[in-house]
């Protein structure tokens, strides 16, 4: 079985992960403080907070723009349930636009009129294409798909990534939220332990309700090794991108995800598992999910397009030229 996705571990990983376990100390330390330097250095940002995950990397960025209760934020319908639900999460009201055929990101002209009321923007870089992300509103930007190299430099915008085991680098669980504002920062840094302070001697005070969201070094260290690796494995995707391009004669940009779109999705899926290929599908509207019926009449006519039809192929470091080639076969043949 050729699998959806793989991730590029070695004994890299286990030797970090043994190191941090001999020094007794396993949650949200001196590791977690490194790996968080780094990263930000990598994306290009002043400043990175290691979370437990994007979804709740997300509802902190939320939260941090302070904004009235109820307010509406977009959001593309195209996109895992993680992006709404932290929205909703936060009191908030869930705004669904349009995507762009192309790269499956969310169309700004699909939103025109919802911008006139709008709070703030959640666009998503889509199986790593570079989502839209300059609007006249707050942007938080969901790039649980996307790590490039300094994607965050000069950025207005709080950017929140997962390291999931299915993404481009991997803790196992877990995400980072990056930011070039150090009020942001510091606000962030005391919300994922509980909105706690520190007081003179050993007591603490807390001046707000934070979240317990904290990334713990037995995870922290496996990232700083995955960061080491990550260039070799982005030019590894894209290079397997490129295969696929050229065995389908199409321009697909991003990295984390292969998109294809076909007619009877379940049918597909099984013919390709009993052929020896794990595929997934990304993703069904979430404005025809049953916690969005209200929605279910708003008219997003790309994303009722590709939704529901969407398939992507195997994608991870170290697939080889012929099993792309073997995949192709089968999608040419079933086609």
């Amino acid at each position: 079985m050729i699998k959806f996705s793989k991730a590029f571990l070695d004994n890299k990983e286990y030797k970090a992960v043994k190191r941090v376990l001999k020094s007794g100390w396993l949650t949200t330390g001196a590791e977690t403080r490194k790996f968080e330097e780094e990263f930000a250095e990598y994306v290009g940002a002043d400043y990175a907070v290691a979370v437990s995950s994007c979804t709740v990397g997300l509802e902190m960025a939320i939260r941090r723009l302070d904004l009235n209760p109820d307010s509406p934020i977009i959001v593309p319908s195209f996109t895992f349930c993680a992006t709404s639900q932290a929205v909703e999460n936060c009191g908030h009201r869930v705004v669904f636009g349009d995507i762009d055929r192309l790269t499956y990101c969310l169309n700004p002209d699909s939103i025109k009129d919802a911008l006139e009321y709008a709070q703030a923007v959640i666009p998503v870089h889509l199986g790593g294409c570079k989502a839209f992300t300059k609007y006249d509103v707050p942007v938080i930007e969901d790039s649980a798909h996307r790590i490039e190299k300094d994607q965050c430099k000069n950025s207005k915008n709080m950017v929140v990534f997962s390291f999931y085991p299915t993404k481009n680098m991997t803790t196992g669980e877990g995400g980072m939220i990056c930011t070039n504002s150090k009020a942001d920062y510091e606000w962030l840094i005391q919300c994922r332990s509980h909105g706690r302070t520190k007081l003179a001697g050993s007591g603490y005070d807390v001046e707000f309700c934070g979240l317990k969201a904290n990334l713990p070094d037995i995870l922290s260290c496996i990232g700083r090794v995955q960061l080491k690796k990550l260039p070799k494995m982005t030019k590894m995707r894209n290079e397997i991108v490129r295969w696929y391009n050229e065995e389908f004669q199409t321009s697909w940009l991003g990295n984390h995800l292969y998109p294809i779109l076909v007619k009877d999705r379940d049918k597909f899926l099984k013919y390709m598992a009993e052929n020896g290929v794990q595929c997934s599908a990304h993703f069904d509207p979430l404005h025809k999910m049953s916690s969005y019926k209200w929605y279910s009449n708003q008219e997003l006519p790309i994303t009722d397009e590709i939704g529901g039809r969407e398939v992507s192929l195997p994608l991870w470091p170290g697939l080889t030229k012929k099993q792309v080639k073997h995949i192709c076969k089968l999608v040419k043949a079933y086609v």
